[in-house]
């Protein structure tokens, strides 16, 4: 036949499989990267500051019923090791009722009845993003900053 396939020699494979296995161990096993890779501090599940905004309202106004950001919900559970009762997460339709998903989306748009879902839930702390629709909603109402940092912004009555 025209140009036949040639396969190489299964023991050939094997080797150079082999010597592949072994420089990838030797590159991870004594290179500077296998202590990035391996450092728990990088390895941390941190955005945006989160864990010190779990920490710094937990120890402080630990009975405050908060609402937050959808997008921080996942962080806050993460960071209370589940015991921050979240208003909203990423699990949305698979956790949340269509009512729920509803409150959330008129809470993150900052749309009318915000209010009204804010007393149904006893909530006297927000936890949201800056940028967030929020922001100038608690500005505009008597609300109190109480915690800040470069992506989080959180009020209390």
């Amino acid at each position: 036949p025209k140009n036949p396939i040639v396969f190489p020699d299964s023991s050939q494979a094997r080797s150079r499989f082999f010597i592949l296995v072994l420089m990838l161990y030797a590159v991870l096993a004594f290179s500077p990267l296998r202590a990035s890779l391996l450092d728990k501090n990088k390895l941390e599940l941190n955005a945006y500051g989160t864990k010190d905004a779990v920490e710094f309202i937990t120890t402080r106004f630990p009975h405050i019923r908060f609402i937050n950001d959808y997008n921080l919900g996942g962080y806050l559970i993460y960071h209370s090791h589940g015991k921050w009762p979240v208003f909203a997460d990423g699990r949305a339709s698979g956790a949340y009722s269509e009512d729920a998903l509803q409150e959330a989306i008129t809470f993150g748009t900052a749309g009318e009845g915000v209010d009204a879902i804010m007393k149904k839930y006893h909530v006297r702390g927000v936890i949201v993003m800056k940028g967030h629709p929020m922001v100038a909603h608690m500005a505009s109402a008597r609300w109190k900053q109480i915690f800040s940092n470069d992506h989080i912004v959180a009020y209390m009555q």
